[in-house]
């Protein structure tokens, strides 16, 4: 078991890590320039880069082991160190030294915060999200350190064949590099990247998005931004708890990045600048998609005024008339729209998840509500009328952001709020096929919908934030100290406030909580609704003393039992809570139990190692003793001792667990 000394240690390893193999990674498109953005950009680069590099890896046979990380990092911070020395001219960074120090200050106050509200709900560093998707989560982790390979092209593992299949496992990926890095196991790598993704790659890509917008005020808007990014109650935190969905949130913390760059683009600002940021965004599209495909289509809808901005620009460069520009843009975003509207039909994975019967359906009956609360701010927030002062407040801040964001020719940013806002309250009342086309991409599911519209929320959150800061500046005539210092000290006291008062919030406490209970081990059983109490994570320690490194074990999944696999590194033939799509393994969830008259459990238990079973009392997740689905879809693992197929090897002297070991198949 890994202590909280050992965790911090590992975490802080791992991002040192990913920061400084971003770095030269943007420094690369950048030219060495803009050395703040570069530093903003890193982290959404480093995961960008290692998705796409593990797809490239099981092509060249390269293992996803220790030594390809470090080799990788000293090739990539070889070539940066010859062309700084050698080729790019030296950094000029516009902003002032004491203003890259303030966003620094405001930047690390800001992970702090996030990292402390996360980690005080950790009982132990190995804590896990008891939901019902955090067993395959865990588990394919661990699939990808014991198989050292991480690609997301080449991975199925609830199938036969678990190198066949695409799935989102940017998330999986790096949760194994940190794990083979520090030598822990996969709960307590998912801790850390948890940690990463909130307090590190989130902040920094929102400020990367506010670096780009910002213009001359770049240097108040980036660390308002960043507090900004730990406002909402619908993102990150509540990614944490519901699912639990990590490729949702690793994913949607991409996107301000990629909108950065997609502005760097669209600005035309020089050919070289255009080609650099084409094939930088082009990777990093690339990584999101192999984070998670639906980010893409978030990415595409909020940045679509964008796109109208690109075809002004580029008709610009041959006609200065407004309208026959406006025009240009006009065809531009539409024709674009159009494009990803029949590509997405096209594609069988994403036509089956838009015409198919929806999968989550409605809240509301009509569109009343949804839209009063997206005009309060309330929308996503869980028991909006206990929220109303808090996200009203968010709410008016949003609207003087509006003001700026017209005063500083950002209009994309109203549109995009306006649109998206109107698409994710629509979520709360569509039903029927119109769900499916509109929302099946996110599988009609509101939370991962409210969860994106975030992504466009905070910029203007924090452009509202920096309208207010400058009339307070105005008003209150803050110049004793000297013009410079005093903004300084005015942004370091407004940042630490709103800190303070997004952490201290009702609503943000009361989702902390819900990822607290999410997080903790039970000690008693009677009122448990999760995987794991404190007693069975212990017993899960005590497994590789009886189970051989190489055998596999089987487990009904919903009792915990499937944990093996990420816990000790035992693989278990029921790796996710849902009904086995392993024929192998479906039919040892139905016959094992007959393994003395049935020859075909005996070649299967061979055939996969599977020699030990794990019993772990009759309790499930989400409830009580269980006597529906996920009882009957395992009904060959019941009476195994008593039918003389297994005998008792471990029995758990404090709890209902305990380890059998297969003997009828000798």
């Amino acid at each position: 078991m890994t202590g909280w000394l050992y965790f911090w240690l590992a975490a802080l390893l791992s991002t040192a890590y990913l920061g400084t193999l971003g770095y030269p990674l943007v420094a690369f498109f950048l030219r060495g320039k803009r050395s703040l953005l570069t530093l903003l950009l890193a982290p959404a680069a480093a995961v960008s880069f290692l998705g796409v590099a593990a797809v490239g890896f099981h092509y060249l046979h390269i293992p996803w082991a220790a030594l390809t990380f470090l080799v990788t990092w000293g090739i990539v911070w070889l070539i940066f160190l010859i062309l700084k020395l050698k080729v790019w001219t030296p950094d000029k960074e516009t902003l002032r030294a004491s203003t890259s120090l303030t966003v620094l200050g405001v930047g690390l106050l800001t992970a702090a915060t996030a990292t402390i509200l996360f980690a005080y709900r950790l009982q132990f560093p190995d804590s896990i999200s008891q939901t019902f998707d955090a067993v395959f989560h865990l588990n394919q982790t661990e699939l990808f350190m014991r198989r050292a390979d991480a690609s997301s092209l080449h991975v199925a593992m609830t199938a036969k064949n678990q190198w066949q299949g695409f799935y989102p496992a940017v998330w999986h990926g790096i949760a194994a590099l940190i794990a083979i890095l520090t030598k822990v196991n996969a709960p307590v790598a998912t801790n850390i990247l948890s940690i990463f993704v909130i307090a590190i790659l989130w902040p920094a890509s929102v400020g990367s998005l506010a670096y780009v917008i910002g213009g001359k005020k770049r240097g108040k808007l980036i660390p308002l931004a960043m507090v900004a990014s730990l406002a909402f109650v619908q993102f990150p935190f509540h990614l944490l708890d519901y699912g639990v969905l990590y490729p949702t949130l690793i994913a949607y913390a991409l996107v301000p990045a990629l909108l950065a760059v997609l502005i760097s683009i669209v600005n035309l600002d020089s050919i070289t600048d255009f080609i650099a940021g084409v094939v930088g965004f082009a990777i990093m599209a690339i990584g999101l998609s192999l984070a998670h495909p639906s980010a893409d289509f978030v990415l595409f809808l909020i940045g679509l005024p964008l796109l109208f901005r690109f075809g002004r620009n580029l008709m610009g460069l041959v006609s200065k008339n407004l309208v026959i520009g406006s025009l240009a843009g006009a065809v531009v975003m539409a024709g674009s729209a159009l494009a990803v509207n029949y590509v997405s039909l096209k594609l069988p994975m994403t036509a089956h998840q838009r015409l198919s019967p929806p999968e989550w359906g409605s809240v509301y009956p009509t569109y009343r509500k949804p839209f009063w609360y997206l005009a309060t701010g309330a929308l996503g927030i869980p028991e909006p009328e206990r929220a109303w002062v808090y996200s009203l407040v968010l709410q008016l801040l949003i609207l003087a952001g509006m003001i700026w964001a017209v005063k500083n020719k950002q209009l994309w940013m109203i549109f995009s709020y306006v649109t998206f806002g109107a698409f994710t309250a629509g979520a709360f009342f569509i039903t029927g096929p119109l769900r499916a086309y509109l929302y099946g991409l996110w599988y009609s599911d509101l939370n991962r919908i409210y969860s994106a519209f975030v992504i466009i929320q905070v910029p203007l959150l924090a452009a509202g934030m920096l309208y207010v800061f400058e009339k307070l500046q105005v008003y209150l005539s803050i110049n004793n100290l000297g013009r410079g210092r005093a903004t300084q000290v005015g942004l370091l006291a407004a940042s630490s406030l709103a800190l303070v008062f997004f952490a201290s919030s009702g609503p943000l406490s009361a989702q902390l909580f819900r990822v607290g209970l999410s997080y903790d081990f039970d000690e008693t059983r009677v009122s448990s609704h999760e995987l794991l109490d404190a007693n069975e994570r212990e017993f899960l320690y005590k497994v590789p003393e009886y189970v051989p490194e190489g055998d596999a074990v089987i487990g009904n999944p919903w009792n915990g039992s499937g944990l093996a696999q990420a816990f000790v590194e035992r693989e278990t033939l029921f790796p996710h809570v849902q009904r086995p799509t392993n024929p192998d393994a479906k039919y040892l969830a139905e016959h094992l139990n007959e393994a003395k008259s049935d020859p075909k459990v005996c070649q299967i238990v061979n055939e996969y190692k599977a020699y030990y079973v794990l019993e772990m009392g009759d309790y499930w997740l989400w409830g009580g003793f269980d006597s529906d689905q996920r009882f009957k879809d395992y009904p060959g693992l019941n009476n195994l001792v008593a039918d003389g197929v297994a005998e008792p090897v471990y029995v758990d002297p404090d709890g209902f667990d305990r380890i059998l070991k297969i003997t009828a198949c000798n």
